[in-house]
């Protein structure tokens, strides 16, 4: 009790710094590399395109990755692009070498043997990759730019969900037997047993480049945190799931900005996503409201924190993409704005950090005095700092050891 006590006052003093934080880098935003749709019938699949520049697609596990590959598709077709979908990445995707670690599942306008190689390989070769592609996409981690060609202009684009959601459509979406709200019950629980020191890793996974850091995938989760949260500043284009037109509003903006292909982005725009699969008799609703009558809501809290603090600051970028992309055209600046959009979308808005989202909700609204509300719960930023803080600690102790030992006698030492 006393140490929950204590993250909780360690949230409210600091979590207004750290949405500042989060907030406060507009680097990505001082020039915007944008692709033009071309009308042009002949298509040169041999050209090398480095001038124009490369947009890499992250495509983040169940984040209706899979609507936006067809949106890229769709825009290489008609707009005269090149693109290319990797799958089976290993390692994360990062390129080594001459070759990129994944599969090419798909492409439009692009030279599969100048892609390849003409020495059979089974992998893409970076450089060719790099240079006759404007848009690559797939299930790799944040890392891609070092195929880029030196010089040649690139950005990001991801897209995130709400992670509770993407936890129940997961485990959904790998177990088709799973019919009934007691089914996704029962399941959860072998997943995720009562007190569990698991912790559900998605986005965090796949922008915080894992498998690039010292002890990989073992990494403790507030190192993973801290380097998905500094990649995420270099994605010029965060979409969300639950703000999709504004997600389709960015995307129209960077790759059609004189709006050549109209009718195309309405159509995403205003249709629904892609449909699931999944069966509709149940709702993710029911799901979770039988998850907080079962007595392990809390667990469930502990297992997404990581995550939804992650969530909670993609929120953020995606607010900033709105406001410095898209400028007055932002429909977040109307109709109630960000706050509104979630709390009529989101399954469970109590388990993410209210001050992060506040603050991410503020970006377009322009108060006279920006406010964050006080934080109900603790959030992974004040878990992270603890963290930070006990690892000092642990450091100065082991130094102080050292010290005392270097002046002991021989004798004692021994």
């Amino acid at each position: 009790m006393r140490h929950a006590a204590a993250l909780l006052c360690l949230v409210v003093a600091q979590v207004n710094a750290l949405a500042k934080s989060t907030l406060g880098n507009t680097t990505v935003y001082q020039t915007l590399p944008r692709l033009e749709c071309s009308k042009e019938t002949d298509t040169n699949k041999a050209a090398d395109v480095r001038a124009e520049p490369i947009i890499l697609f992250v495509h983040v596990f169940k984040a209706a990755g899979s609507s936006v590959r067809g949106i890229f598709r769709r825009y290489a077709e008609k707009c005269n692009k090149r693109w290319a979908c990797l799958v089976q990445c290993q390692k994360g995707g990062s390129p080594r070498g001459a070759t990129v670690p994944c599969r090419l599942r798909d492409m439009v306008n692009l030279n599969r043997r100048l892609v390849m190689g003409e020495d059979g390989r089974r992998n893409p070769r970076t450089e060719n990759l790099g240079a006759l592609s404007h848009i690559v996409g797939g299930h790799f981690h944040y890392g891609m730019h070092m195929l880029v060609p030196q010089g040649r202009k690139y950005f990001y684009v991801t897209v995130v969900r709400e992670p509770l959601s993407t936890w129940i459509s997961g485990m959904r979406y790998h177990d088709k037997s799973l019919k009934t709200v007691s089914d996704v019950r029962n399941a959860a629980e072998k997943f995720l047993p009562r007190g569990s020191n698991r912790f559900y890793q998605n986005g965090l996974t796949y922008l915080g480049a894992v498998d690039g850091l010292p002890l990989g995938r073992k990494a403790p989760m507030p190192e993973k945190l801290v380097s998905a949260l500094s990649n995420l500043e270099d994605v010029l284009v965060v979409g969300v799931v639950e703000s999709w037109p504004t997600t389709i509003d960015l995307l129209q903006a960077m790759l059609d900005p004189t709006d050549q292909a109209p009718y195309m982005w309405d159509r995403y725009r205003d249709s629904a996503r892609k449909k699931n699969t999944a069966s509709k008799s149940l709702s993710s609703v029911d799901i979770v409201r039988d998850l907080r009558g079962d007595g392990y809501w809390a667990d469930i809290r502990r297992f997404l924190l990581f995550e939804n603090a992650f969530y909670a600051a993609a929120l953020a970028r995606h607010a900033l993409a709105c406001k410095h992309v898209l400028g007055d055209d932002c429909r977040l600046r109307r109709q109630g704005g960000l706050g509104v959009l979630l709390n009529a979308s989101l399954l469970a808005p109590d388990l993410l950090p209210s001050g992060d989202i506040d603050a991410a909700s503020l970006v377009n609204s322009q108060p006279e005095k920006p406010r964050v509300s006080p934080v109900a719960v603790a959030s992974a930023h004040a878990v992270l700092a603890e963290a930070k803080r006990q690892r000092a600690v642990r450091d100065k102790q082991r130094k102080n050891r050292k010290k005392k030992k270097k002046l002991l006698p021989v004798t004692e030492q021994l």
